[in-house]
């Protein structure tokens, strides 16, 4: 079987084939409850929101609290909040559910939510640390101040850190909902100003490098942070791929291929109908089972490579044992459902794609 690379309109659809990564941890077993994971996602979830109530009772003492939903550190901040809540719901969900053996462990409307939610947070925290370090604070003329540290470096530092710590997938495709979250801002912004908008102190401008009075200037910052968004989305899609191979290397024993077929078993092709679905024997046979879209559908084949304990291709010192090692991967190689159970091809069973 042939596999091959290519932009497919569906993947930036919000569906994913397994459900349960977007409550578990990368590095937990997926089979079962991990107290550790529920707990960390419990207590990011305290610190932030405290930290997000506090600010908000700091501002309506200061009397800012008018001006609160002009800056871009605010918007930047509200998703990442939304984000922790609802990661924390997820890694709630998925332990319940897996307790009761209930699935999928994360219900389609909430990982599809959180897909939306972190691929936005995750993507413009760290574009807001940039321009805030780089192009705002120069102009500033008061010291730096925890809150400072907390909005515009330490959310950054957290995403980048859970980017290796949960077991949400990421594509490449899904920069446009950070995109479409950054023109939004910046039609916002236009639109503040020309309705006669100020900041606290009376300045058009809601940033130094934001300021509609300067068009050449406003218009040069807002280039600069879409074609940001643009890397910095590729750079935390890059280290998902990197958590991804650090998992397969430390603790994985599978591998997953991605490959299109239609309805028909031929790869790549067209002319299934919607709503059909599919499934692979392994003969690389397809047969009829799960969504369809635009004739191309998703297969997740996953290799058991190394003995039970997930240590992979060790190398024993007699050559009986190297031997009975490659005899072992070969007897394991398997398909993966969407439960993430491996089936054997020695079995017959057919796996099911989704």
């Amino acid at each position: 079987m042939r596999c091959r690379w290519e932009l497919k309109w569906h993947k930036f659809g919000l569906s994913h084939h397994r459900p349960a990564s977007f409550g578990t941890a990368q590095w937990q077993d997926p089979d079962k409850i991990s107290i550790g994971y529920v707990i960390y996602r419990f207590v990011i979830f305290i610190y932030f929101w405290s930290f997000f109530i506090y600010n908000l009772l700091n501002d309506y003492d200061t009397n800012q609290i008018s001006y609160y939903m002009i800056y871009l550190t605010n918007w930047t901040y509200l998703s990442a909040i939304v984000d922790i809540a609802v990661q924390f719901l997820s890694a709630l969900t998925a332990a319940f559910r897996s307790r009761n053996g209930i699935k999928p462990l994360v219900p389609h409307w909430l990982y599809k939510t959180h897909w939306v939610i972190v691929n936005i947070s995750h993507t413009i925290a760290p574009l807001v640390t940039i321009m805030y370090w780089g192009g705002v604070f120069p102009f500033l003329d008061y010291p730096v101040t925890y809150a400072d540290l907390h909005l515009h470096l330490l959310t950054t530092l957290y995403t980048m850190a859970d980017l290796f710590i949960h077991g949400t997938p990421r594509r490449y495709h899904h920069v446009v909902y950070p995109l479409a979250f950054g023109i939004t801002y910046l039609l916002f912004s236009i639109i503040y100003y020309l309705c006669g908008g100020v900041d606290g102190s009376g300045n058009t401008g809601i940033y130094p490098i934001l300021d509609w009075a300067k068009p050449g200037l406003s218009t040069g910052t807002a280039v600069a942070a879409l074609l940001l968004v643009l890397g910095l989305h590729a750079a935390t899609w890059g280290a998902v791929k990197l958590r991804l191979k650090l998992h397969g290397k430390w603790r994985g024993k599978q591998v997953t291929v991605e490959a299109g077929f239609d309805a028909n078993g031929e790869e790549g092709g067209g002319g299934a109908a919607e709503g059909s679905s599919g499934a692979v024997t392994s003969s690389g046979d397809v047969t009829s089972s799960g969504d369809v879209t635009n004739g191309e559908r998703d297969a997740y084949i996953s290799v058991d490579i190394g003995d039970s304990s997930g240590r992979a291709g060790r190398a024993e010192n007699r050559k009986d044992e190297q031997d009975a090692g490659k005899r072992k991967a070969f007897d394991n190689a398997g398909l993966v459902d969407d439960d993430g159970a491996v089936n054997s091809p020695n079995s017959g069973d057919r796996t099911q794609i989704v």
